[in-house]
């Protein structure tokens, strides 16, 4: 086998293997959605008027909830958040109101009007 004929052999086998794994132009793909990556650092996060989570840090994802829209930090429903790690502090109060009016606000609910209150160190969940 001479030099020329080394290199034809490769060459043949570089253009089958780039072939084989070149994305193919024309079809359509399926198109995946953007994940947004996020961070906060000393975040007083508002649920609603009584609600504050007061985050020391976070750190996850915001997940679209409509794949037709983006996620947006100000409308509540266009997003969920996947947290991977965080420190989050909340009051006793805004935590019972969490539980009251998100956690347990569905009909026929076993729990309901709870009170959470600090004891000694310990949470202690009242109703």
């Amino acid at each position: 086998m001479n030099l020329d004929m080394h290199l034809s052999q490769g060459m043949a086998l570089w253009i089958t293997v780039t072939a084989a794994t070149a994305p193919t132009v024309g079809y359509a793909q399926r198109e995946v959605p953007a994940r947004v990556q996020v961070q906060m650092r000393n975040v007083d996060f508002h649920v609603d008027s009584t609600i504050v989570l007061r985050i020391r840090h976070l750190r996850g994802e915001l997940r679209r909830a409509a794949p037709d829209h983006p996620a947006y930090l100000d409308d509540e429903l266009s997003f969920t958040m996947g947290i991977d790690s965080a420190r989050i502090g909340i009051t006793p109060a805004g935590l019972s109101d969490l539980l009251n009016h998100y956690t347990f606000a569905y009909p026929g609910s076993p729990l309901r009007k709870l009170e959470i209150t600090i004891e000694e160190g310990h949470l202690k969940q009242h109703g």
